[in-house]
């Protein structure tokens, strides 16, 4: 991962309308505190964060993130050095 916003297109998974979705994942880094944020399309907040709390260990995070009309999801690593990132959407709500 490196530092910069990305968006992640999720119109084909969540139908018009859907308000907010459920995210669960992990991430890892060989550094400690490193975080993983997760914001809706205006990117203004950040609603769900994961950081590393173990050099090379999984650290989980899940929470609600809102969703616009343009059904996409940011998300930014604080540092190139989380090497991993696995994140699911399990519900969505309309």
């Amino acid at each position: 991962a490196d530092a910069n916003w990305h968006s992640v297109d999720i119109s084909a998974q969540i139908p018009v309308g859907t308000k907010a979705v459920f995210i669960y994942g992990y991430c890892q880094s060989a550094t400690v505190n490193r975080n993983v944020d997760f914001s809706d399309a205006t990117g203004g907040t950040i609603y769900v964060r994961g950081w590393t709390t173990a050099a090379n260990g999984n650290s989980f995070f899940s929470g609600i993130v809102p969703i616009t009309s343009s059904r996409l999801i940011w998300y930014a690593a604080s540092n190139a050095d989380v090497a991993i990132l696995v994140a699911a959407i399990t519900h969505y709500y309309a």
